[in-house]
């Protein structure tokens, strides 16, 4: 059975998200939001970055 996938966009999607899976997916659009890739990393879940058209040095800030 796979896991449910959800990509919240906002924290309030975060946290409804929070008890229904098991990992994140982010966006490629928030791959520079800094503060909302702060905020989900403190759920101390798995994430899969997506990374879209980013450039190597915006893949690189978003993992650090």
């Amino acid at each position: 059975m796979v896991p449910p996938v959800a990509t919240p966009f906002d924290t309030e999607s975060v946290d409804f998200l929070e008890p229904l899976v098991p990992f994140y997916k982010i966006a490629s659009a928030n791959i520079t939001n800094k503060p909302f890739l702060e905020y989900i990393a403190e759920k101390e879940k798995q994430i899969l970055l997506s990374t879209g058209a980013s450039s190597i040095s915006e893949i690189w800030r978003a993992l650090e």
